[in-house]
C-alpha cells in the first residue's frame, strides 16, 4: 500500500492542517463583519489621534512663545528677585518632562536705581574769622623842645616864673626857688623857704638869692663872668654859661 510522503514545512501545510484540534469553521459573513469592525475601531483611532495633534500643537506653540517672551523681560528688566523655577519640558507626544536634577535658578543682579547712587561727601570747609588786632598805638613823635636864654639883670619875685615847653623856674611864695619839669615834679631847688625874698640873675654872672633884706640866701658863685647867660636847655637842664663854657648847672 502507497502512502504519501508526510511535508514537514508548515507553510505548506493545507490551511485545514494549521487549525487546532476541535476548531470550527467560521462564516464567511461573519469573517467580513469582523473584519469590517476591526477597519472602523482603527480609522476612529486614526482621526481621534490626529484630531489630538491638531488641538496640542497650537497650544504647546502658545505657551512655548509666553514662556520666551517672558524669559526675554526677565533678562530686559533689571531684577534681584530669583527667576522661577525651571519649567519641565515637553516631549513630543505632549507630556510634561521632569526637570533635571542639576537645573538651578537663575539669579538676575539688580541694577542700581539712579535714586540710590551714592555720591562723595561734599567737604566741609571751615573758616575762621578772628578779630581785626588793635591798631597799635602810633609811636609819638618827639616833641621839638624850645630854649630860654635869660640875660642880666633879671629878677624873679614870689609869683613869676621863666620857662619853656618842657621845664619851668619859679620862684615861690614861700621863697623858695624850683625848678619844675613839665609833668610838676620838682627837679632843682634853692632850699631857702622862708627866708627867701626874690632871685636876682646880675650881670656879673652870678644867680642870687635874696633875703628881704638883702642878705645872699643861696647863690651860684659864677660871679665875675660879665655878660653870661642864665640858659633853660632844651634837655631840661639849667645852665650860667659863658661863650662856650658852662659856668654852672643844675644837674
Amino acid at each position: 500500500m502507497d502512502h504519501e510522503p508526510l511535508n514537514s514545512d508548515p507553510l505548506h501545510m493545507p490551511a485545514g492542517d494549521l487549525r487546532p484540534p476541535g476548531a470550527r469553521d467560521v462564516p464567511v459573513a461573519d469573517s467580513q463583519q469582523l473584519n469590517h469592525s476591526r477597519s472602523s475601531k482603527l480609522l476612529f483611532l486614526g482621526v481621534a489621534v490626529v484630531g489630538t495633534a491638531l488641538v496640542c500643537t497650537p497650544l504647546m506653540m502658545s505657551m512655548d512663545g509666553k514662556e520666551n517672551v517672558a524669559g526675554l523681560s526677565e533678562s530686559a528688566l533689571p531684577s534681584a528677585t530669583p527667576s522661577p523655577s525651571p519649567r519641565a519640558s515637553r516631549s513630543s507626544n505632549g507630556a510634561l518632562a521632569a526637570p533635571s536634577p542639576g537645573a538651578r535658578s537663575r539669579v538676575t543682579a539688580k541694577s542700581p536705581s539712579p535714586s540710590a547712587t551714592v555720591r562723595p561727601p561734599v567737604p566741609t570747609v571751615t573758616v575762621t574769622v578772628r578779630p581785626p588786632k588793635a591798631a597799635e598805638p602810633a609811636a609819638k613823635p618827639t616833641p621839638r623842645w624850645t630854649q630860654t636864654v635869660i640875660h642880666a639883670t633879671s629878677e624873679l619875685t614870689p609869683g613869676q616864673s621863666w620857662s619853656t615847653n618842657r621845664v619851668t623856674l619859679a620862684f615861690q611864695g614861700d621863697g623858695n626857688l624850683v625848678l619844675y619839669n613839665r609833668d610838676g615834679s620838682p627837679r632843682w631847688q634853692s632850699a631857702t623857704v622862708g627866708h627867701g625874698a626874690k632871685a636876682l640873675f646880675q650881670m656879673d654872672g652870678n644867680l642870687v638869692v635874696y633875703t628881704a633884706d638883702m642878705t645872699p640866701a643861696w647863690s651860684s658863685h659864677t660871679e665875675g663872668h660879665n655878660g653870661a647867660q642864665l640858659v633853660l636847655d632844651r634837655d631840661g637842664v639849667m645852665r650860667i654859661r659863658s661863650g662856650a663854657d658852662v659856668l654852672w648847672s643844675s644837674d
